[in-house]
């Protein structure tokens, strides 16, 4: 599968351009960027360290921006050949804390991220409580 395609299989994360899948990354003044977003092309787990993935030929950049139709399996890519997909539906959060000082204290750095919203609700609230119980 072509690399612009893997990328624009996604919807664009930022917020200045929020381009749907299917369409290249737009810049703020309406244009097709020369460049896909680092936040875009980062969803994409084989290009996840590149440092840039220029917008192809095929897409026009520099020309004005239109939305092009939404490819069928948007937000779905390959897991290492294997034919399963996974699809990318929500940033996810991770946490950590290392207690600072004598005694500290994992309680309040649990209660913290289980007062974070997720999308859906859903929290590991057996291993906060291990946390918060001081196991």
């Amino acid at each position: 599968m072509d690399i612009h395609k893997r990328v624009e299989a996604h919807d664009c994360p930022m917020s200045t351009c929020a381009a749907p899948a299917g369409s290249p990354c737009r810049t703020t003044k309406g244009r097709v960027a020369i460049q896909y977003h680092t936040a875009r092309f980062r969803l994409v787990p084989s290009l996840a360290k590149a440092l840039n993935v220029a917008v192809p030929a095929v897409r026009k950049p520099g020309t004005p921006w239109v939305q092009l139709p939404r490819p069928a399996g948007a937000g779905a890519e390959p897991v290492s050949g294997s034919g399963v997909l996974v699809r990318t539906l929500s940033p996810i959060l991770l946490a950590y804390s290392v207690p600072g000082g004598a005694g500290g204290s994992l309680v309040g750095t649990a209660a913290a991220v289980l007062a974070f919203p997720v999308a859906g609700g859903v929290w590991n609230v057996d291993a906060a409580e291990v946390v918060a119980e001081g196991a």
